[in-house]
């Protein structure tokens, strides 16, 4: 399975009302995945993020199969999370348009944040039962 990680730094790390999701919440995240999808730590785990460094940081010490994708493009950011077997999303719009645009059998981990957010956009996403918020 395509397994994918979208971490959103970029301008929230300096702009106020912006949270940065920590390491508490990729590691739930990954472990809920892991068990959800019965799926061992050999497996494969594709990263995205607008900072790669930080990101990569961030997941190393508890993703052992991390491999980073550089893309540049929003697009193609938002293609890979749209074909992804299993997402852990960031709290950003692309990460959210990226899980809609994905099969809705796909299993995708969201932050809780999102239910006081975007209670009529995620609906979709938040309702389904493969989805999973952390």
């Amino acid at each position: 399975p395509k397994i994918l990680i979208h971490v959103r730094r970029g301008d929230y790390a300096y702009t106020n009302g912006y949270n940065v999701l920590g390491s508490e919440y990729y590691t739930a995240g990954y472990l809920k995945l892991l068990q959800e999808m019965r799926l061992s730590v050999d497996t494969p785990v594709y990263l995205v993020s607008d900072d790669l460094d930080y990101a990569l940081n961030l997941l190393k010490d508890f993703v052992p199969s991390l491999i980073p994708l550089v893309l540049c493009d929003p697009l193609d950011v938002l293609a890979e999370l749209a074909s992804a077997d299993a997402r852990i999303i960031a709290n950003s719009t692309l990460s959210l348009w990226g899980a809609l645009a994905g099969r809705p059998s796909s299993l995708t981990i969201y932050p809780s944040s999102w239910n006081d957010y975007y209670p009529a956009l995620g609906s979709r996403l938040l309702a389904s039962e493969y989805c999973h918020e952390i």
